[in-house]
């Protein structure tokens, strides 16, 4: 049984070709099909799909046997072809509630077969009624099945779409959406939408060959405007406009694209070999050559992953040789973490702060993040570094997390009191030619060949390197803790209007802090406006949390965190209101 659940991606797979080959088929001819099925064979985001057990791999299968349906019921037009396309879009959304957008070439298809059939026979009233019954029966039938697959939709709405809990539909949405922010978020959403998928993302999932002229065939295909080729961007268009504006840029969203662009590159392909003109001819065969020669590389080259020794296991293994037994070792708390992977090791793995600082930032002083990274590392021996946990996302976003992305670049530097002893980096290539993919999305190596980094402690003073850090974090032109720091004095003197300069200066370099707001709360007190001061915490309050009412559960913790920063600036009134409301939330 676990020697089939291991091979399940790869039926998917296998099964995608063999409704390529058939979809290229009905769309041009065998040699459509033939050729279609060959580049995504060596299409290399296929590939790592074969390996993955993941949804996606899945949910194209089933969107392209939904495209095909959607064909079969133009060509046909019964009843049953629309039922069964309805039961194709229920089960894709079932998987995704994304697969709901396979709706768009249902319609397409109606449409298309109103017009095909009847255009002359009747009146547009009668079209649009028939248009509406294929979709109503598509949609309902669809909306059964989800439902079906989905009970909770129904029987407890509340648990699959409200807020809270693993998994949850309207938590997922929120990630997706840049609603709720993640780390592992944070590089995709320092990327230009739509532009990064079409020139990054599509680059490493196919190989420039296939990614030029997949996108030319789908360009051919908007004019050559076969009904079939209208339907499959109906379908490609509707999810590449919708995954492209979500904040997560995952490469295997990609998935469900990919044979659409190895159809459509086929189509174009065969139909250049087919033109008159010798030197047409003689450029579409090269490029079939190219697009299947340099995709067979490049997919060659990355199945040398899967023959490897998972890097972080090689790391493990000169962690044993290089710390002793009982030795504390510091990791990453994350989806690659390392303490997963060990077994029967007699180590004690100290997990990192990285996680509690980011969920916090808009609670936390510069200062608080140095000093909780500090202890962190004063707490170990080691540290084990995985550079798609954590490293490479904050560095995307270095100006908004400059202490989070200074941490790693004085670790790997051996600026932060440790120097790194072991480094694993090892990824596709070709015999003795290695491939560099370091500089796409995280998620396309972080699964199977990270990078990973030893790092031993020396002797260095980690206090005196923490207080040096904090001090130049105090000299930066914007440094949110001098404002502060300084608002506090001020206010402690009764200086209130340079109190109120330095809280403006605050709120304007860091608009998404909360304590320059609940500083601000306790001028206004001091100043006898409470009425005024009571309306901004209501204001604060109600910007938390998903909707009125509502807290999500880093930001009860940033009130308490809050609450003691708040005590230790002097501003004690609305720094207990603030541990008493956490208090409150939290009970």
């Amino acid at each position: 049984n676990n020697h089939l659940y291991k091979k399940t991606p790869l039926l998917y797979e296998l099964f995608r070709l063999v409704l390529t080959w058939i979809l290229g088929c009905r769309l041009g001819d065998r040699r459509v099909g033939l050729l279609a099925a060959a580049l995504l064979a060596v299409a290399t985001l296929s590939v790592q799909q074969a390996h993955y057990y993941t949804v996606d791999s899945l949910f194209a299968t089933v969107a392209l046997l939904g495209v095909l349906l959607c064909l079969r019921a133009l060509e046909h037009d019964h009843w049953r072809d629309w039922l069964a396309s309805g039961v194709i879009v229920g089960l894709a959304a079932g998987l995704r509630i994304n697969g709901l957008i396979l709706m768009a070439p249902v319609l397409c298809a109606a449409v298309l077969a109103t017009r095909g059939t009847t255009a002359q026979a009747l009146s547009r009233g009668t079209h649009l009624r028939r248009t509406v019954g294929r979709c109503a029966l598509a949609g309902g039938t669809a909306l059964a099945v989800l439902l079906c697959l989905q009970p909770y939709m129904l029987l407890d709405p509340q648990l699959y779409v409200g807020h809270g809990g693993v998994g949850n539909l309207r938590n997922a949405a929120a990630i997706a959406t840049g609603e709720l922010p993640r780390i592992w978020t944070l590089y995709d959403s320092a990327q230009t939408p739509y532009w990064f998928h079409l020139t990054n993302l599509l680059l490493h999932a196919t190989g420039p060959g296939l990614q030029i002229t997949g996108l030319a065939g789908l360009v051919w295909f908007a004019f050559r405007r076969r009904s079939g080729d209208l339907i499959c961007l109906a379908f490609v268009l509707t999810f590449v406009l919708l995954i492209g504006r979500l904040e997560a840029k995952n490469i295997r969203y990609l998935t469900p694209v990919i044979p659409f662009l190895c159809i459509s590159a086929g189509a174009l392909l065969v139909r250049g070999t087919e033109d008159a003109g010798r030197i047409w001819r003689r450029l579409a065969l090269t490029m079939v050559i190219i697009c299947l020669v340099s995709g067979a590389l490049y997919a060659a080259s990355y199945v040398r992953v899967f023959g490897q020794t998972d890097p972080r296991l090689v790391a493990l293994d000169h962690t044993r040789d290089l710390f002793a037994p009982g030795a504390r070792l510091g990791y990453e708390q994350t989806g690659v973490q390392m303490v997963a992977l060990t077994s029967g090791d007699d180590f004690v793995w100290k997990p990192d702060p990285l996680g509690l600082m980011f969920n916090l930032n808009a609670f936390l002083l510069a200062a608080d993040k140095v000093h909780m990274a500090y202890s962190w590392l004063e707490s170990v021996d080691g540290v084990v570094i995985v550079d798609v946990a954590r490293a490479r996302h904050f560095a995307a976003v270095a100006a908004e997390y400059p202490v989070e992305a200074g941490f790693y670049q004085q670790l790997y530097a051996g600026q932060a009191g440790f120097e790194i002893v072991a480094d694993v980096d090892q990824g596709p290539g070709l015999g003795p030619l290695a491939l560099n993919f370091r500089s796409t999305d995280p998620s396309f190596d972080g699964f199977d060949h990270p990078r990973v980094t030893v790092l031993r402690r020396t002797d260095a003073d980690l206090q005196r390197l923490s207080s040096e850090w904090i001090s130049r974090l105090r000299l930066a032109p914007t440094s949110l803790d001098t404002d502060l720091l300084s608002a506090s004095r001020a206010l402690q003197t009764g200086d209130m209007e340079t109190s109120r300069r330095y809280l403006d200066a605050a709120t304007r370099n860091w608009p998404q802090h909360k304590l320059p707001t609940l500083l601000r709360c306790e001028l206004l007190l001091r100043e006898g406006r409470v009425a005024e001061s009571n309306e901004l915490w209501n204001r604060f309050s109600d910007e938390l949390g998903p909707e009125a009412g509502l807290f999500w559960q880093h930001e009860i913790l940033g009130l308490e965190f809050a609450g003691k920063t708040l005590n230790q600036l002097g501003a004690h009134t609305i720094g207990e209101r603030c541990l008493a409301a956490a208090t409150t939330l939290r009970n």
